[in-house]
């Protein structure tokens, strides 16, 4: 908070302020100042009543014993089973019993969170009414879900756009990490890109429900750049761009070769995907498809989140899919696209970005005003867009069942998604909708 910095005002909305007589009964906190901590001179060892309390304070049991957390709101954590079941149960004589303000009020006397990661036993669990919510369906789960009349009769069933996004991130410099040197090539980039079957996922696997996206910002926010094209499956023309960059010789099983540093060279490279859900092995397998038709050769890889990570990270892949999620608040182009994530084994997976770049996601992270952004983020925009460091896919959405019983609910953009506090009891017979 010290500089000017884009995401600052993150920081003023979500200040959490905790009870003083549970977390400091001794007041130790009393003895030092802001100024001390600011210091970078100040050594939190030299004051043993201090360490002891920050020792404390950050232990095991203070972030896992529901009798040592305790915050401000209007819910207590009763019980907690990791990974299984959480209980938050509504204070007694809470300020926002009395509040006049609609989102502040706290309506039901419990809030009890299961975990069930089972698709097909979470179906069924919601057409026996098992569950009042769900905002981590999944999209065929709800799809199906919302086929059946009885669970029509008795939910709401939404799909909700998220500023989030799939991707398949291209390495740029495979050189550096003896990955497939095509990529290296902007026009087999390019090409790919012409070679990936987006609308054909989006209809088959995620069954028309997701939206195409073109660019690394969310289309619902007013900075996303409507001026790019979206790319198009067209394998007539990726053969051409492909022939044209000299990749017009082919092996016998029909894949492109071309000479590269005195060598030949296979047009041949490697997807990475997540083992997560079914649907991104749906969707290698209709990528592999349509790259041999123009003589590109696509060996699939399946990898947990941690190795998928692990290889982004170090740059050790040729292709990787995935998805990253964002928010509503102004974006930076920093983690994903600055040349230092790249260098420092960050987020920035395919090494996109030079100088210029580089000196516009500097820019936009202390610009605050709109309308000096908004040209700044289009440039940027267009350089990832013109570099095809990425091939862009769709748009993620949040998968969300409520029960009919409850009104006012009301469904957003941003995580959680729903407001669980706001929801009430209908009287008997009255069904009402939920509001997007």
């Amino acid at each position: 908070m010290k500089k000017v910095y884009e995401q600052n005002v993150a920081l003023w909305a979500d200040y959490p302020i905790i009870q003083k007589s549970f977390y400091d009964p001794k007041k130790v906190l009393d003895n030092f100042t802001f100024d001390q901590f600011n210091d970078t001179s100040f050594v939190v060892e030299n004051f043993k009543d201090l360490n002891d309390w920050s020792t404390n304070f950050n232990s095991a049991p203070y972030g896992f014993d529901p009798k040592l957390i305790s915050g401000l709101g209007a819910y207590q954590l009763k019980e907690w089973q990791q990974g299984q079941l959480l209980i938050l149960e509504k204070k007694k004589n809470h300020w926002t019993d009395n509040s006049t303000v609609y989102a502040e009020k706290a309506y039901p006397h419990q809030l009890i969170f299961k975990v069930n990661k089972d698709v097909v036993s979470t179906q069924l669990a919601f057409l026996k009414q098992e569950f009042d919510v769900s905002t981590s369906l999944s999209s065929r789960g709800l799809i199906d879900l919302k086929s059946d009349s009885l669970f029509n009769q008795n939910y709401h069933g939404r799909f909700v756009d998220v500023y989030g996004y799939t991707f398949i991130a291209l390495n740029t410099k495979p050189e550096l990490s003896n990955n497939a040197l095509a990529l290296s090539e902007l026009e087999v980039r390019n090409a790919l890109a012409y070679l990936t079957p987006v609308q054909s996922m989006i209809d088959v696997v995620c069954k028309g429900v997701n939206k195409r996206v073109v660019g690394p910002v969310a289309p619902m926010k007013t900075s996303y750049n409507a001026e790019l094209k979206l790319i198009p499956l067209d394998v007539k023309k990726a053969n051409e761009m492909l022939d044209a960059a000299k990749w017009n010789v082919r092996d016998n099983d029909g894949v492109r070769t071309k000479m590269l540093n005195g060598k030949k060279v296979r047009l041949e490279l490697e997807l990475t995907f997540l083992s997560t859900t079914p649907e991104w092995r749906e969707m290698a397998l209709m990528i592999e498809s349509t790259m041999k038709e123009a003589g590109v050769k696509m060996n699939l890889k399946m990898a947990d989140l941690q190795t998928w990570l692990d290889n982004g990270t170090s740059h050790h892949f040729d292709m990787i899919m995935g998805s990253w999620n964002s928010s509503a608040l102004p974006e930076d182009y920093a983690q994903l696209w600055a040349t230092s994530s790249w260098k420092e084994n960050g987020l920035n997976f395919s090494g996109f970005g030079n100088e210029k770049t580089d000196a516009i996601i500097d820019s936009l992270s202390v610009t605050l005003d709109e309308n000096e952004r908004l040209g700044m983020e289009k440039r940027i925009q267009s350089a990832i867009y013109n570099e095809y460091a990425y091939i862009f896919l769709y748009g993620l959405v949040r998968r969300t069942a409520i029960h009919r019983r409850f009104s006012g609910a009301e469904l957003y953009g941003e995580r959680p998604g729903v407001l669980y506090n706001t929801f009430q009891l209908n009287s008997v017979g009255v069904k009402t909708n939920v509001n997007p």
